[in-house]
């Protein structure tokens, strides 16, 4: 609902298998919004946690030319089907990830797997939320959701020169190793 128009989205949802909204992104229109509505309304929990098969899904859609690819990742990241290897899922976040898509994970629960989906989100260039059961998902979705209209910086590099423009060598290792994208109102602390 929160897409501007002309931006794209699809779903995913995810248990023993992966079951997609479109094969591919659709455009935000009425006639689209309206599909995704009935297609969620029948969409009930089967059991299991599919989490490497919903990323592969979600790494291989297109994006749209021009557009930052987000996609927004809500589990309780304890995987229990399919791949459940905690390195083979970082692996594919890693190395599986051509369109260079950013994985905002959204950690529900009490019970989460925090350093899987903060890795998850850091080695995709985004952050992770955990949403305890007393909290609203909507809400907090909806509160990244307006954070992210836009980046302001994205593939942020640092260089560092010396007094006389040479690249030097002074930082032996920053933290974090590589930035995340900039959005409104965000804050950067980098030590090296």
């Amino acid at each position: 609902q929160g897409l501007e128009e002309g931006e794209s989205f699809n779903l995913i949802v995810y248990n023993q298998a992966t079951d997609l909204f479109s094969p591919e992104p659709v455009l935000k229109n009425d006639r689209n919004l309206e599909k995704a509505r009935f297609y969620l309304e029948n969409v009930f929990p089967s059991g299991g946690t599919n989490i490497h098969e919903a990323l592969v899904e979600g790494l291989r859609q297109r994006p749209r030319p021009g557009s930052l690819p987000i996609m927004l990742f809500l589990t309780d990241g304890l995987p229990t089907i399919g791949r459940t290897s905690e390195s083979a899922i970082r692996s594919l976040v890693k190395t599986a990830n051509p369109n260079r898509r950013r994985i905002f994970t959204f950690g529900v629960g009490a019970e989460v797997n925090t350093p899987l989906l903060e890795s998850i989100a850091s080695l995709s260039r985004a952050t992770a939320t955990f949403i305890l059961p007393e909290e609203n998902v909507g809400e907090k979705v909806t509160g990244l959701f307006k954070r992210l209209y836009g980046p302001v910086f994205s593939d942020l590099k640092l260089c560092i020169r010396d007094a006389e423009e040479k690249t030097g060598s002074r930082a032996q290792e920053t933290v974090p190793s590589s930035m995340p994208d900039l959005f409104a109102g965000d804050q950067l602390v980098l030590t090296g």
